[in-house]
């Protein structure tokens, strides 16, 4: 089970503990871990006896912010001379032998220091970054030199904690002369950035310590709300990543798995390097397993954060009634405005362009509404799929009547009047499933081309609908069952047309515009009917493939043709 630490963390870190990081870290490195050290940054570059540090600072720096040859001291030796060397009558054997003995005091110092540092830039090459921070303040206070702020503040920044590194970089750019002055400012408004918009100060960072420790005594005690409060404060003055991770904590002990799953997740996106990131992200997918399959009973805003929770995974799942519902439960358990918006996104991309166009309508009354351009141009966007037209919740009434009213038609094996019901319905109220049920319908009337292209329609639409691909599928067979029976039409209709049976032909081919609505076929029907003497009726198909193809190759000669059959009936147009 994964646990809140506890509240003994060393002075200045923040986050979980790893049990199994050494308990104190604050005693001059061994022989032992100097040797460790030198023989890892051996192994990695090739190099025993190779300064490990300055290695180290060319191939990380570009990854952390670490900045490369920071790490290496470059102090002037001390005066070889002595101090003392030159007054006049000293000893100046013993004079050399005190100025030695001097001496000796700074060299140990930087030489240990030296060993902070490898030690530091070693553990934060490994991602343990409080314990390289730890190193680099304890190298600090054996040799004040100011790369150690420098290297701090990148540890505090490579491990998330933006409010720290901000002051880190302060306290190294105090200092006017300060070498990588420009580096540090750069770095620095990258903290800054994250932070944003929160102001990094020296009691905010206190104080969200203070809090972070009390959040822990109330969560070791079973007091989870109380601890989920603090720890959201705390991360509000400091937001450093393990927050996340103790906010999930309490969640999943307060029974909220979704909002504990989001938080996980957010601890993650702000960590990804850390160690327990795999385990973390399966425990976010666990958790979001258990809640689908669970129902949600949190009342109030926790419960409204669940269902939000629940909407959201839904809709980014393309389910969208389901996310629907889970919005507008989410509206009643706790109304808050952004259900609404979620719900008119839920409507439009499942392509309910109407009824998106009202509940935009219903976030936009709110005049201080917060997301309002965007809604407005996502409205705009939903409007274009319906012409233009405004919704009105009149004609989404009239709109559910005859959907109705074609339903029952369809289950009454009344499929012409079923169509006619679905067209209005549609006509009303533009939706896939209006568009699937005219297919349905369309089909049953043998209409198979007709049909196939209303269930693309719908797949076009709903792309990602649990049907699309069986859907997709059976309009291709449709397609092609249209392709074959209109080829078989035709060529009945050539037959008959070459031996003169010309109604019959006019019958073949109109069968062949039927399976497969062709402007071609219009023409022979209209020739047909020509050739039978049929005058009107051929005047009527001849202007329907006009209609149909305006820029024909033989359009004049068309027009022509129609022009002298209505001369012949005397039912031409009078001309001005």
């Amino acid at each position: 089970m994964i646990q809140i630490p506890p509240a003994s963390i060393p002075a200045g870190a923040f986050g979980r503990a790893d049990p199994s990081d050494p308990a104190d870290a604050r005693e001059a490195p061994s022989a032992d871990v100097t040797d460790s050290v030198a023989a890892a940054n051996a192994d990695v570059y090739g190099t025993a006896g190779t300064d490990p540090v300055a290695k180290f600072g060319a191939s990380f720096g570009a990854v952390t912010g670490l900045h490369p040859g920071v790490q290496q001291f470059a102090y002037a030796a001390p005066d070889e001379t002595g101090g003392d060397a030159g007054q006049a009558g000293g000893d100046t054997t013993g004079g050399s032998a005190a100025v030695t003995a001097q001496s000796a005091k700074p060299d140990a110092a930087r030489a240990e220091a030296q060993a902070w540092m490898t030690r530091g830039v070693t553990l934060l090459q490994a991602h343990r970054y409080n314990e390289a921070l730890e190193a680099f303040q304890e190298g600090f206070l054996v040799y004040p030199d100011p790369k150690f702020i420098l290297n701090e503040a990148a540890a505090l920044l490579d491990s998330g904690r933006f409010a720290e590194a901000v002051l880190a970089y302060d306290r190294y750019l105090a200092d006017p002369n300060a070498e990588r002055a420009d580096e540090a400012r750069a770095a620095q408004e990258r903290a800054r950035a994250a932070l944003g918009g929160r102001e990094a100060t020296s009691t905010g960072v206190a104080e969200s310590q203070r809090l972070y420790e009390e959040g822990a005594k109330a969560f070791q005690a079973g007091r989870f709300q109380d601890a989920l409060d603090d720890f959201e404060a705390a991360y509000e003055l400091n937001p450093v990543a393990a927050f996340r991770f103790n906010q999930a904590a309490c969640l999943e002990k307060l029974g909220r798995p979704y909002a504990a799953a989001d938080r996980y997740e957010a601890y993650v996106k702000a960590a990804p390097g850390s160690a327990d990131a795999a385990k973390v992200t399966a425990q976010v997918a666990k958790l979001r397993a258990q809640a689908d399959a669970a129902p949600i009973t949190a009342t109030g805003a926790a419960g409204g954060q669940e269902w939000m929770s629940r909407g959201n995974l839904l809709l980014f799942a393309h389910r969208y009634d389901e996310a629907l519902e889970a919005f507008q439960e989410g509206f009643r358990t706790y109304p808050d405005e952004k259900f609404i918006l979620n719900e008119a996104a839920a409507l439009s991309d499942g392509g309910r362009y109407s009824e998106a166009d009202l509940a935009y309508s219903r976030y936009l009354a709110n005049p201080n509404a917060p997301r309002a351009d965007e809604a407005r141009a996502a409205q705009q966007r939903a409007r274009a799929h319906v012409g233009g037209h405004e919704a009105n919740a009149g004609d989404l009434k009239e709109a559910q009547r005859a959907f109705d009213r074609g339903s029952e038609l369809y289950k009454a094996g009344r499929y012409a009047d079923a169509l006619e019901a679905f067209d209005k319905a549609y006509t009303l109220h533009a939706t896939p499933e209006i568009r699937y049920n005219q297919a349905a319908c369309l089909e049953k009337l043998g209409y198979r081309e007709a049909a196939a292209n209303r269930y693309n329609e719908y797949v076009h639409t709903r792309p990602h609908a649990p049907d699309a691909e069986r859907t997709r599928t059976h309009a291709a067979k449709l397609h092609e069952e249209a392709r074959k029976l209109a080829e078989q039409a035709f060529d009945r209709g050539t037959a008959a047309f070459n031996a003169g049976n010309f109604r019959d032909a006019a019958i073949a081919f109109r069968e062949a515009y039927e399976q497969l609505p062709l402007p071609q076929f219009l023409f022979n029907v209209a020739s047909s009917l020509d050739r039978a003497g049929e005058t009107a009726n051929a005047v009527r198909e001849y202007q329907r493939y006009l209609n149909e193809l305006p820029d024909a190759a033989d359009a004049d000669r068309v027009h022509k043709r129609i022009d002298t059959l209505q001369k012949a009936t005397g039912t031409e147009l009078m001309k001005p």
